[in-house]
């Protein structure tokens, strides 16, 4: 890929306080899950930090595995999705503290959707 077209893709539009706020809401009341996956895929989150995020918490629910703080942690940290295990730990306990209410999960999964279609329309614009 050459420098103009990754520079056009890293404007393509995203909201990364929405997109982070789902994460975190999942983690902090995974009972929202079966609603996200009704709005969102791993595909709709923008950055792939989070894309693979999402999966693990999308998977845990899938399993039936338990969701909380340190369930994911441990699968971030085994997949290697940080650098350095502190670094997940401080990027998932700031995901849980930047959600302003789970109550709002719905809205919030809302604007990931919008955006990914957005984005999805722009790309296929551009073949």
């Amino acid at each position: 890929m050459d420098l103009e077209n990754q520079i056009e893709l890293e404007q393509l539009p995203y909201n990364l306080e929405a997109e982070q706020s789902v994460l975190g809401g999942l983690i902090l009341d995974p009972s929202y899950m079966a609603d996200a996956l009704k709005f969102v895929g791993v595909s709709s989150f923008y950055r792939e930090q989070l894309q693979r995020i999402f999966a693990v918490i999308a998977r845990m629910y899938t399993s039936g595995q338990p969701i909380d703080f340190i369930t994911v942690y441990d699968a971030v940290v085994s997949e290697n999705i940080f650098d350095t295990p502190e670094n997940a730990k401080v990027y998932l306990g700031r995901l849980m503290e930047m959600v302003p209410s789970v109550a709002n999960m719905e809205v919030y999964c809302k604007i990931v959707q919008d955006k990914y279609y957005i984005r999805s329309l722009i790309l296929a614009a551009r073949e």
